[in-house]
């Protein structure tokens, strides 16, 4: 049974876990990476605790009782009878009992969840509640949560020892019984005393399972509600498996014919229209919030449109198996995330690469040099999230893994955060030989490398609103030129750059 329950528990923790890979990004945007590991530890382990006891003697006990009450009623079934008269009083109190047990354990857990919520805010936000002194405010609610975890708990111990009560009264009285009983029919001559002894003895294999009965009842009740939180995250529609493996060759890369977009009712991109031909850098530029991000998410097949056609490569979104499309996409996002791994697995991602390949994307990417110089080089360990490299080192092995993945098509977003003048010369050069022989769009923040796209899109209000190259862009004096003059014009004149 132990195997059995521990191969049950971990072919749940697998599908629980693929099927957080399998989910459409804008319902994880709306999801807490701590409720979401509560589902896949606290309930799991609820589920777990009920498969290696209770659920073992649940289904034990109840065919031990039935064999004795066989022969037990082949003994005496008169007294028999009257032994088990009170049983049905049990199985009553114990069903309606636990009946709220399932509510009461699955409002415990989402309480649990909500405290795994607070420790990830306070642990991921912690220089925040140093900076500003939060941590008071932060700890008063946090004991309110945990307060109320623990009045949860409490209403479902009370219960239990209810039943435990009532369970251990109950198992006396057919002992009660059956000795008063059967003490007459010795007396009458209707029964030995041997065999009174002998259906005593078998009785306690009879009152024991029935009397443990409600507390196995209990425990699967409360693995029941971990159950059903664990099935909530099974039970959401899984991002599209569907499409086909179709040919990546060809002079038409990407293209967007009047896609709209929104999240929930805010429309984010009204009617967007563009192409953008094999071997083009095209850079996106426009005010915040207009839909530059949004854009590389339906590529990538994160968004789908809910309006217009996406094609890739000659064939729309929707025909490509997702999994395969991504295969020949590198992104480059402005929130590097690094594993808690080494430098060199972060670079290959798991993917087999010689250690010259390794070396010589790192080199396109401004990252060989500073790795070289930690003490462990290629296997420096990173930390979480990258957290023992400067900003700028992450940036590059984040490049560094775009150009080893060696992909058609790159998605870069640049970085906005601040950094200092040899980090931010480095970064910019790294992007500039990560683009070389590459289709690529980019959301553009630096004037070089809006200079050197073949185009640019200027993106308001989910739009197209210009296109062109620079020189035309400023021609037009458009919004183009407004956005230049406003935060670009003195890099030029600091440059020397008419």
């Amino acid at each position: 049974m132990g195997y059995l329950s521990e191969r049950a528990i971990a072919d749940l923790r697998y599908k629980a876990t693929e099927k957080f890979t399998k989910l459409p990004i804008p319902k994880l945007d709306t999801m807490h990476s701590g409720d979401n590991l509560s589902k896949l530890t606290n309930d799991i382990q609820l589920v777990k605790r009920f498969l290696d006891w209770d659920g073992y003697f649940l289904i034990l006990r109840p065919l031990m009782a039935v064999a004795t009450l066989a022969y037990l009623t082949y003994l005496n079934w008169q007294l028999t009878l009257a032994s088990l008269v009170f049983i049905p009083i049990m199985m009553y109190l114990t069903m309606k009992i636990t009946q709220p047990i399932s509510n009461y354990s699955k409002a415990l857990q989402e309480e649990l969840a909500n405290i795994n919520k607070a420790n990830q805010d306070i642990l991921g936000g912690i220089q925040i509640v140093k900076s500003f002194n939060l941590k008071d405010r932060i700890l008063e609610s946090f004991k309110g949560q945990v307060d109320e975890s623990v009045k949860r708990g409490r209403v479902i111990a009370l219960r239990r020892a209810i039943l435990a009560g009532i369970s251990g009264f109950l198992t006396f009285l057919p002992f009660i019984v059956s000795f008063g009983l059967g003490s007459l029919l010795v007396n009458r001559g209707s029964m030995s005393v041997g065999g009174l002894l002998a259906f005593i003895n078998l009785l306690n294999q009879l009152s024991w399972p029935l009397a443990q009965l409600p507390n196995h009842i209990g425990s699967y009740k409360a693995a029941g509600a971990g159950l059903d939180r664990i099935y909530e995250i099974v039970d959401i529609v899984s991002e599209r498996q569907t499409g086909e493996k179709l040919d990546f060759e060809s002079e038409n890369v990407l293209s967007f014919n009047n896609v709209r977009f929104a999240y929930g009712e805010k429309d984010i991109l009204q009617g967007i229209s563009f192409h953008i031909n094999c071997g083009e850098k095209v850079a996106l530029v426009g005010p915040s919030g207009g839909g530059k991000s949004t854009i590389f998410k339906l590529i990538t097949g994160f968004y789908q449109p809910y309006e217009g056609e996406i094609s890739l490569f000659n064939n729309t979104i929707d025909k490509w198996k997702l999994d395969f499309l991504r295969e020949e996409i590198a992104v480059v996002s402005q929130d590097t995330y690094l594993f808690p791994t080494t430098i060199k697995e972060n670079i290959t991602l798991g993917r087999n690469f010689s250690m010259e390949a390794i070396i010589a994307a790192s080199q396109k990417a401004n990252a060989h040099n500073f790795i070289m110089e930690l003490a462990d080089g290629y296997d420096t360990m990173v930390g979480e999230r990258g957290a023992k490299l400067s900003g700028g080192q992450r940036q590059r092995i984040s490049i560094a893994r775009a150009i080893l993945k060696d992909a058609k098509l790159l998605l870069l977003d640049e970085a906005t955060s601040a950094l200092d003048t040899e980090s931010e010369q480095m970064v910019q050069q790294a992007l500039e030989k990560a683009m070389e022989g590459r289709t690529t769009m980019v959301i553009a923040h630096r004037l070089s490398t809006i200079k050197n796209a073949d185009r640019i899109l200027v993106i308001e209000g989910g739009a197209v609103v210009e296109e062109g190259t620079h020189e035309q862009l400023l021609d037009k004096e458009g919004l183009y030129s407004k956005l230049y003059n406003k935060d670009f014009s003195h890099v030029d004149q600091e440059s020397g750059v008419a």
